[in-house]
């Protein structure tokens, strides 16, 4: 994940201390941890989540984002932006293979 902070000015004060009022906003991009094919998107109520599937059979699915930018059946490779991570900041992430849940720190 990488943190980006986007701010832009809602008030100027236009005084001598050279001081505004700024609205910022937290950007959290989620990117892919392996190459391969975006093999399931789903929306939930109220986030998505992307799974990825590399040509090893892993499945790599991230839970919680906010906006979506692949789509499915899209080539991902390595580092790729995935999507936006939702404002609770947090994120699911599994690996599966095969049916079976796997330890993701062989990715991360």
């Amino acid at each position: 994940m990488e943190l980006f902070v986007k701010c832009k000015i809602i008030e100027d004060f236009n005084d001598a201390s050279g001081c505004a009022k700024y609205y910022c906003e937290i950007l959290l991009t989620v990117r892919a941890a392996t190459n391969g094919e975006v093999s399931n998107i789903i929306q939930h109520e109220s986030s998505f989540s992307v799974s990825v599937l590399n040509s090893h059979g892993y499945e790599i699915t991230v839970d919680g984002l906010d906006a979506v930018y692949v789509k499915y059946g899209q080539r991902v490779t390595l580092g790729q932006i995935l999507g936006k991570l939702s404002n609770s900041g947090t994120a699911l992430i599994s690996v599966n293979k095969d049916g079976k849940i796997c330890n993701p720190n062989i990715f991360f």
